[in-house]
């Protein structure tokens, strides 16, 4: 996920915007430069998304004569069309009025102004688009024209729909188009040409998982990508005025797609996959090429970047490292990657932001795992890389742990001897598993409970539109070998988060809103995300599944639990990112042997953290 948003205007003009500690929106000054930082306010419940272009500023009439709406600089903010509505900040769910529309992100209104009439011509002047979906993920959006020094605590404009992925937009010819998966997981889009919005949001279909990258290859060329239900490539495009369909181009998409474009006959797409490694595909202007793999083990999604026909540069953090990694293409060849040192000892928090303003020249936007951010330039020499004087904070990360497991009742006679698995499963990225060996607990010698400190992740990150689970298992085995037992569970862990994912994607292509209950094999169904033990219901199927270590006598399972849901669901979870959630969950014991104790009971707390 990229939580930078960065615009290149004119004259080479850079702006970029990012969420501060309470998820309000900033920019970088382009008056006074790095450190100089404006808050914008709102609070915003997805990273930001901007456009630039160049447009006529409309006049306002103001005592017979023309002017416009802001200081003679021809600088200032315009809040959009009011016929769409204007809420305060901050507005919340209860309060924002129209939830019917799809859930879907958008630009806000193009106006048309200016800076004084010549010539009975209105000069062009550099106009910014800023968008953000709200605590009601509603679309919100604010309009800078020329240059802008100063916070700006206006009313940011409400733009309607209810959203479950970010927001995504592209001004191309004489237009801006936007777009956002909806509460149906199908995708929407809006266009405004001048002063007005097309009235209503228009559906196109499908079922995705991802936010839309948009590519533009020529005022009547717009191809727009995403991640599909089924976490493959779905593409369509536009001249325009018809859209064409959806194509599959396949592939196992972890991160959603990037999409660049060096000229009318080109378009290449770059994506993390399920395996890890950076994959590509391209347009050639006659066929679409097959995957290829370019290797690494990667996080997040790429930055790509291209400042001349038949170059290319891709960034990408290091699955293990946090570091940033970059692929370059170059006459017809990809070189080997490289690692860029960004001048701090801190790793990389998320997926870097690239743009190139001028050929040979890159400018790359880092946030940190310390929420800071840096910016690397490339001067077609080296890189030097500085601090961007901002903090920032990153929507949609977590850490999510078991904190502790109580036994109340022991399995068996005496006491048990346990161990635990954890596993996270974001989207279509690998199952992330950890175990730890418990040891004796319950007895009366022994301690009732155990801090299962190896059992977080940190960090997680979970897109809106994609799916996630997060689950656990305590079982009790004093007699098989302790690696065995460890490895058994690593893989039942394992296939409990395939299973629900797999269910969550059937659910998704069904435009199902909210999931409600997954499904293990076939026939069983548990329902989620209810929190609660699951033991009973899935305790002969965990059975087949650790058949690797030997269970006797009274060994068993004790406590199982899985959470699933889709990321926004996740984010409102936590108050929209504000709040931790702890909750302990009791786990009533299957029917043991007669030979052993009466049937277990378990307490397990597990904790989800914003970060």
């Amino acid at each position: 996920m990229k939580g930078i948003a960065a615009t290149l205007g004119a004259e080479g003009r850079r702006d970029f915007f990012w969420l501060d500690q309470d998820f309000r929106m900033m920019a970088s000054s382009p008056v006074r430069g790095l450190g100089f930082n404006l808050n914008f306010g709102g609070i915003f419940t997805s990273v930001p998304a901007a456009v630039a272009s160049m447009a006529s500023r409309a006049p306002v009439i103001s005592g017979g004569a023309f002017t416009t709406d802001s200081a003679d600089t021809g600088s200032g903010t315009d809040t959009g069309d009011a016929r769409d509505g204007t809420v305060i900040e901050g507005m919340d769910a209860t309060s924002a009025g129209n939830e019917s529309g799809p859930g879907s992100i958008a630009h806000g209104p193009v106006g048309h102004g200016l800076g004084g009439l010549h010539g009975g011509l209105m000069p062009l002047t550099q106009q910014i688009d800023l968008f953000g979906l709200g605590l009601d993920y509603a679309l919100y959006h604010k309009r800078f024209w020329a240059s802008f020094d100063q916070d700006d605590p206006s009313p940011w404009h409400r733009l309607d729909g209810i959203f479950v992925s970010a927001p995504a937009a592209i001004a191309w010819g004489s237009r801006i188009d936007v777009f956002g998966v909806g509460t149906d997981h199908a995708m929407y889009t809006k266009s405004s040409t001048g002063e007005s919005w097309t009235p209503d949001w228009q559906r196109l279909g499908g079922t995705f998982t991802s936010a839309a990258s948009l590519v533009s290859r020529g005022p009547k060329q717009l191809d727009l990508f995403a991640r599909g239900a089924d976490f493959t490539l779905r593409g369509n495009q536009t001249e325009g005025t018809t859209w064409f369909g959806w194509q599959n181009h396949g592939g196992s998409l972890a991160s959603p797609p990037v999409a660049v474009s060096w000229g009318p006959d080109r378009i290449d797409v770059f994506a993390i996959f399920k395996d890890g490694a950076l994959w590509h595909l391209w347009w050639d202007d006659q066929i679409w090429n097959e995957w290829e793999s370019l290797g690494g083990n990667y996080t997040g999604e790429p930055a790509a970047a291209s400042w001349s026909p038949g170059r290319l540069d891709v960034f990408v953090v290091g699955a293990l490292d946090r570091g940033l990694h970059h692929h370059q293409f170059s006459g017809d060849t990809w070189s080997l990657p490289e690692s860029l040192g960004i001048g701090s000892q801190e790793g990389l928090a998320e997926s870097p932001t690239v743009i190139s303003a001028a050929p040979n020249h890159l400018e790359i936007f880092v946030p940190t795992l310390g929420n800071q951010i840096r910016i690397g330039k490339w001067d077609g020499q080296s890189w030097q890389f500085g601090s961007a004087g901002a903090a920032f904070r990153m929507p949609s990360r977590y850490r999510l742990s078991v904190d502790q497991v109580k036994v109340n009742t022991t399995r068996a006679m005496n006491a048990d001897t346990d161990a635990a698995m954890a596993s996270v499963a974001a989207g279509n990225a690998a199952v992330r598993t950890k175990t730890q060996w418990i040891g004796e607990i319950g007895a009366l010698g022994s301690p009732k409970t155990s801090q299962t400190n190896l059992l977080d992740f940190e960090p997680v990150t979970v897109d809106l539109a994609e799916p996630m689970s997060f689950s656990y298992l305590v079982v009790n085995n004093g007699h098989a070998d302790q690696d065995k037992i460890l490895a058994a569970l690593a893989n039942a862990g394992n296939s409990l988060s395939l299973a629900g994912s797999s269910s969550m994607q059937e659910d998704i292509a069904k435009g199902v809103a909210k999931i409600v209950s997954v499904k293990i094999l076939a026939a069983l169904s548990i329902s989620v995300p209810v929190v609660g033990s699951i033991l009973g219901e899935i305790e002969s199927w965990l059975m087949d599944k650790l058949t690797a270590a030997v269970f006797e006598s009274c060994d068993g399972v004790v406590a199982v639990e899985l959470r699933a849901m889709m990321g926004r669901d996740l984010f409102v979870l936590t108050d929209n990112g504000r709040k931790t959630v702890t909750v302990t969950t009791k786990h009533p014991g299957t029917n043991s042997p007669t030979v052993c104790g009466a049937n277990s009971e378990y307490e397990v707390t597990w904790s989800i953290k914003p970060l």
